[in-house]
């Protein structure tokens, strides 16, 4: 089959686009660098695309950027935004059978929950999940519904790992990590492996909006798979105390964080 890839030089492009390739498909991707096939800024304009693909899947956008990622920016949302309109401009007079675009489980705005399905509805709470989910409906408005495949994605796991996953290796790596003893959250986890497996054997099957994930597990867990270095485990009523004691004295950020690796957040395999 041959495909087209928007954000083809990124985590998630790269392994489809490798992917892809080894198992023989024909592959093209777009985005700004010269390595690309159809090299454009989509932030800054469009591009004529005069061939036709079967599948087209666009993981483009601003990702990996603290402020995006915690908070309203309304710049980085303009600038996002600009990649999807830009992109769906240049793909508008082409012939294709599916149009994947990889959204996000932020488009809920929550921190914590279980098996959350996709009718849970949309309240981001940062500049990512807002631009995930205005991007979503100009997908919709554009494409027709039987074309269009958009996957929502919990937190990503794979060779080389970006944002959070990358963060905690580090951490593990220069001896500052530490987990905390009896901390029992579980956090839905996708395998890049799947998501791949899923692209090429499952999508063209779906339209509308899917969840995908590979497993549910428990935090601690996760985090010791990532190394075979032993973390020091803290008492878990250290835990407790700093939750209490970050939001006494609102230091969101430390507030966040704890919350992230305390609580649930998993997600059902859905469809709409």
């Amino acid at each position: 089959m041959k495909y087209l890839i928007t954000g083809g030089n990124g985590f998630v492009g790269t392994f489809i686009k490798d992917s892809l390739l080894k198992d023989g498909h024909e592959v093209k991707t777009l985005g700004k660098s010269y390595a690309n096939d159809f090299q454009v800024d989509l932030t800054l304009k469009n591009i004529i695309i005069s061939e036709d693909f079967d599948v087209i899947i666009h993981s483009a956008s601003i990702v990996h950027n603290s402020s995006h990622a915690r908070s309203i920016n309304e710049q980085l949302i303009i600038t996002d935004l600009e990649i999807t309109f830009n992109f769906l401009k240049s793909i508008e007079s082409i012939n294709f059978q599916k149009v994947i675009f990889l959204s996000s489980v932020s488009v809920y705005g929550i921190e914590d929950g279980i098996d959350i399905s996709i009718f849970q509805p949309l309240s981001p709470k940062s500049g990512y999940g807002l631009s995930k989910c205005i991007s979503e409906k100009l997908f919709q408005q554009k494409i027709i519904p039987k074309k269009l495949l958009i996957l929502r994605l919990p937190l990503i796991n794979g060779p080389n790992p970006k944002g959070n996953i990358k963060k905690a290796v580090n951490a593990i790596n220069s001896g500052k990590m530490f987990l905390f003893k009896g901390n029992k959250a579980t956090k839905s986890v996708l395998e890049l492996d799947d998501l791949y497996n899923f692209i090429v054997s499952e999508s063209i099957k779906f339209n509308g909006i899917h969840q995908i994930k590979s497993y549910d597990i428990r935090f601690n867990d996760f985090i010791q798979a990532l190394t075979s270095k032993r973390i020091y485990c803290l008492p878990n009523f250290i835990l407790e105390f700093l939750l209490i004691s970050s939001k006494a004295f609102r230091l969101n950020k430390i507030q966040r964080t704890l919350v992230k690796f305390s609580k649930d957040l998993t997600f059902l395999d859905t469809t709409k």
